[in-house]
């Protein structure tokens, strides 16, 4: 009997391709026992499909209790991906913890940010999420309003924190429309939504 591995860290990835991410979602299917990922794929401009190929295998991991993906500056991950990252976690009934970084990801748009919050509010066991979309600037206020009527779900969410910081097409008005949304939740607890617009500089 193989040792059952809970926890799986992985730092310093620079230079991961797709390539490699098909074989390391192909080692998660053989590792069902994992409880935390912890992942860093920090300014991997080469992942494109692999984000796919990830979140696949993700959605398999039925003891999956935190997940924490970094893909800051990998340019290249379509919008289509964060939907199915979405759609592949939402059957899981034991996760508890997200936290997303899609820093610098510039073809994330209205469909893939609908897309992910209309899935990741039916997960029943979520209680606190983190997205930063830092310096995604193909987000406007109409994305905010398409996450605004995604957020009837999230039955346990206690803990929201969201970062648009230089998101340049978005305004205060709209992001203070949507944290007054998030106060409505029925069990939230914490709220914070970062915004610093630096349009003047």
């Amino acid at each position: 009997m193989g040792v059952e591995i809970k926890y799986l860290y992985l730092d310093s990835c620079k230079g991961i391709q797709d390539k490699g991410l098909l074989y390391l979602s192909r080692a998660f299917r053989r590792r069902r026992s994992l409880q935390h990922i912890h992942v860093n794929f920090v300014d991997c401009q080469e992942i494109n499909k692999g984000a796919e190929y990830l979140s696949q295998i993700l959605g398999k991991m039925e003891q999956l209790e935190t997940l924490i993906l970094d893909f800051k500056w990998c340019l290249n991950i379509p919008d289509n991906a964060f939907g199915i990252t979405g759609e592949n976690l939402k059957e899981n009934n034991v996760l508890k913890r997200i936290n997303l970084d899609f820093t610098g990801c510039w073809l994330i748009r209205e469909n893939g940010i609908r897309d992910l919050f209309k899935n990741l509010s039916q997960m029943k066991c979520l209680e606190e999420l983190t997205l930063l979309f830092c310096r995604c600037d193909s987000i406007t206020d109409e994305g905010l309003k398409v996450i605004e009527k995604c957020l009837e779900g999230f039955p346990s969410l206690k803990s929201v924190h969201l970062d648009f910081t230089r998101c340049r097409r978005m305004s205060e008005l709209g992001l203070e429309e949507l944290r007054q949304i998030l106060l409505k939740l029925p069990v939230i607890k914490d709220v914070e939504i970062i915004f610093k617009d630096y349009r003047a500089f």
